[in-house]
């Protein structure tokens, strides 16, 4: 027998087979390419190492003969069969009650698995914003020399929906590993190339997959459980004779579209939203991170001209307190040399134009698709507005934070709302402090890296469009956050000399189009937003 901590168990003398499927009535079905094995990255693996080590270590269900190593770990699994299942027992009231593998396994689900799959989902066309997961994993010790192995199999057949997607991953350095065949009754079963710290990814639903006899010398210690899209999945049904099913928990993610006409549609009513970037625009802004220039470096660029250059943390008002970086006012503008006779500055001026030039095609996409979306002409942002000529690079950093300011409730980037139509935000990987407010609470955005963008509504757009909500949002910083956090944004923009007039009330009569005169135009506005904005103090 192989260990496990499941309480999946079905009824004696129930014929599986000739149990009903899933109800399929207004389910989805995973896309196809969502299904195909694929692998990911487990962040902080030795969190759950140890969390497993403890409930090991604790329990009376074996010894360890190096308890550095999962693999070291043994358990007699040749004795009588009550006796096994006694131990299987024990296992899964250890692993439920275990608070640490709990909290462990629930953060690495919400801040990283389920925003993974959200992104991957949409990449092939389907937009998701809950996802079902399973809880608690289930963990399985596979002793070597007792000839245990799982047989062949489907999950389908143990009460699992084809809308599930299996995660498996070793924790210990073994080399019996899963056999997965690649679709569903395909036959070319192949062992899953992972290790402690990468976990595989397949449709465990359909695709059958087994474990051969461990004989390797070492015991096989992994954990594994399913994430479900809500729209793929129906959380009330379950499989005919099943006495005890696995928990499931549920997570909310902000919107992430794959599309920009969905995306839009997104932001006008949420505020905000992700979605995946182009490659080319996501290329230039990975380059622009790499080559951000060092504080020294910046030693030698212009000065701040107007709105332009560089300019040190606290040097730009309270907003930027624990900021430092660059900003170019408009987009004609050609990217200041910084120093030509520097290879190294001349390489970061070069990406800067690069990562412009493929933001402003992308922008110029949204612009449309936004104008379409509030029954104006396509061009009409572009045009009337002028947005793209006007608006705003900035490539900031943070810095001068302490470790001190993680155990508090600090804002390194107070909470606001961009005074811009809408802003493109674009992270590098150090940036789970980005909060934005949703349902009246600020959660962590979880869509980073340079693959992703967040699109903002700004003061503009809602003074143009009262109905569309804004997005506050801040940074409040975490560990990850002291070593390297970036990022882009685009703040599109109107030329100075645009009236801000409601949408609703273009097209007026002569007569009445008088006292649109009334409205003030961007330059007035900004005057006095950026005066609240430029506050050495912050209130």
């Amino acid at each position: 027998m192989v260990l496990r901590s499941s309480v999946h168990t079905l009824q004696k003398g129930v014929r599986r087979r000739h149990s009903s499927d899933p109800p399929q009535e207004g389910l989805l079905a995973l896309p196809y390419q969502v299904r195909k094995l694929t692998y990911v990255s487990i962040p902080k693996i030795e969190d759950l190492i140890c969390a497993i080590r403890e409930i090991l270590a604790d329990s009376d269900l074996g010894t360890f003969c190096d308890e550095s190593k999962l693999s070291s770990f043994w358990t007699d699994m040749n004795e009588d069969y009550e006796k096994c299942l006694e131990k299987q027992r024990l296992l899964t009231s250890s692993v439920a009650r275990s608070k640490r593998l709990s909290m462990t396994y629930e953060a690495l689900v919400r801040e990283h698995l389920a925003p993974w799959l959200q992104r991957r989902l949409a990449l092939f066309g389907l937009d998701e914003t809950r996802i079902f997961y399973q809880r608690p994993p289930t963990l399985r010790i596979h002793v070597s020399g007792t000839g245990a192995k799982v047989k062949c199999h489907n999950d389908c057949a143990y009460g699992h929906q084809p809308g599930e997607l299996n995660f498996w991953m070793p924790l210990s350095d073994c080399p019996t590993t899963l056999w997965v065949e690649s679709a569903e009754n395909k036959n070319d079963f192949k062992p899953l190339e992972t290790k402690p710290g990468i976990a595989a990814v397949f449709f465990g639903s359909k695709c059958r997959h087994y474990v051969p006899e461990n004989d390797s010398g070492c015991t096989r210690v992994s954990l594994d459980f399913r994430l479900a899209p809500a729209s793929c999945f129906d959380p009330y049904w379950q499989l005919k004779g099943t006495i005890a099913d696995h928990d499931r928990g549920f997570i909310d993610l902000p919107p992430y579209c794959g599309k920009i006409s969905n995306a839009v549609d997104c932001l006008l009513v949420h505020g905000y939203v992700s979605m995946p970037l182009p490659t080319l625009v996501s290329k230039a802004c990975s380059q622009c991170f790499e080559l951000f220039p060092t504080h020294e470096a910046f030693s030698d660029c212009p000065e701040m001209s107007g709105l332009n250059g560089y300019h040190n943390a606290n040097g730009l008002g309270g907003f930027n307190k624990y900021r430092e970086g660059c900003i170019f006012q408009n987009t004609t503008e050609a990217i200041w040399p910084m120093h030509q006779d520097n290879t190294n500055h001349l390489a970061f001026a070069n990406a800067m134009e690069t990562m412009r030039f493929h933001c402003i095609d992308f922008a110029t996409s949204v612009l449309s698709a936004l104008a379409s979306r509030l029954n104006m002409p396509e061009d009409f942002f572009l045009n009337e507005f002028d947005v793209i000529s006007e608006s705003q690079f900035h490539l900031k950093r943070l810095t001068g934070l302490t470790r001190e300011m993680l155990n508090e409730d600090y804002d390194a980037v107070p909470a606001h709302v961009d005074p811009s139509l809408i802003s493109l935000l674009i992270h590098n990987d150090n940036s789970g402090g980005f909060q934005v407010v949703s349902r009246g609470e600020y959660i962590r955005h979880p869509h980073i890296g340079p693959h992703s963008c967040c699109l903002l509504v700004g003061s503009i757009l809602h003074l143009l469009a009262p109905n569309v909500p804004t997005c506050k949002h801040r940074v409040r910083p975490r560990e990850s956050d002291l070593d390297n956090r970036l990022a882009i944004t685009f703040f599109l923009q109107p030329k100075s000399n645009t009236r801000l007039i409601p949408l609703a009330r273009l097209g007026l009569g002569e007569e009445e189009a008088k006292e649109l005169q009334n409205y003030p135009d961007y330059a007035s506005w900004k005057q006095r937003a950026y005066s609240t904005y430029l506050k050495k103090e912050r209130s």
